[in-house]
């Protein structure tokens, strides 16, 4: 009889503990509330997007030090960096062959960051929150190496420390448009940066394309000759005001690129009014 008391009450004793402490290491919806809400990308292009406005999402983050979010977002960098491989491997990625196996290890490597990331945001630990961050900073720049043309589908350069990526494109009315973003892909506006553009057909010679901003300030537009006809050359000059020196940016269009107006995948309209560098 005693046996079977002992028996008993180790039951009820051990019972109801195991369950509790599996819900201590859960992340339930009570926690971190619920999860992110996304749509699985089906293109390469897409992925990188959707982890760089992951990204950015943990930079503000950290910036307002609400790092119990920080779990949602890079969940869904998770989710998606374990298909980039896979989306590389398409056709139309515009990922060369060659570069597949560095782009997969990439996205792994980004995927693997989750943990550390997760931990140090439940923790509170901003300066470990920081350290991961910028580590998949690194690896997203990896994968943003490979992808082809722009948010509005234009054409795409780099400043010298990758820090500013600028985009432009060309309407079938020959109209340019230039955009400016962070290495995040998240738009800047062109309040105080000071710019100038000449371009010209090929073999004629190069005119001054004057660059107006529109009135929220986060593109630049011109027009080139309207008889010009491609292959066009449109060289701009940007002075960030960052204390550097302008960095000149040169496009080659060999015809029109996407509807300038395009909406950029995963921002909403007001977002594109722009950013201070």
């Amino acid at each position: 009889m005693s046996g079977r008391k002992v028996i008993v009450v180790m039951t009820l004793l051990l019972g109801p503990t195991v369950p509790m402490a599996l819900a201590q290491h859960e992340h339930g919806e009570g926690e971190h509330g619920k999860p992110t809400a996304f749509k699985m990308p089906t293109t390469y292009k897409g992925a990188v997007e959707e982890i760089q406005n992951r990204l950015h999402e943990i930079d503000e983050l950290i910036v307002s030090k609400d790092l119990d979010k920080v779990h949602s977002e890079a969940e869904v960098i998770q989710k998606v960096g374990n298909v980039v491989g896979q989306l590389a491997l398409k056709a139309d990625s515009g990922v060369p062959k060659s570069a597949v196996k560095e782009v997969n290890k990439a996205a792994r490597e980004l995927a693997a960051k989750f943990d550390a990331i997760d931990k140090a945001g439940d923790s509170g630990d901003a300066a470990g929150t920081q350290k991961v961050y910028n580590e998949m900073v690194k690896l997203a720049a990896t994968l943003q190496k490979y992808v082809a043309g722009g948010p509005h589908g234009g054409l795409v350069a780099w400043n010298a420390d990758r820090k500013r990526m600028v985009e432009t494109t060309l309407s079938k009315g020959n109209e340019v448009r230039v955009y400016l973003y962070d290495e995040h892909s998240k738009p800047l506006s062109f309040d105080q940066v000071k710019a100038q553009a000449h371009g010209a057909a090929k073999g004629d010679a190069h005119k001054p394309v004057g660059l107006t901003p529109d009135a929220s300030k986060s593109f630049l537009s011109g027009t080139f000759d309207a008889g010009a006809k491609p292959l066009l050359t449109l060289m701009v000059s940007l002075d960030l005001n960052d204390g550097g020196k302008a960095q000149m940016f040169t496009f080659e269009f060999d015809a029109p690129t996407s509807t300038p107006h395009k909406k950029h995948q995963g921002h909403k309209d007001d977002e594109h009014k722009g950013h201070k560098p």
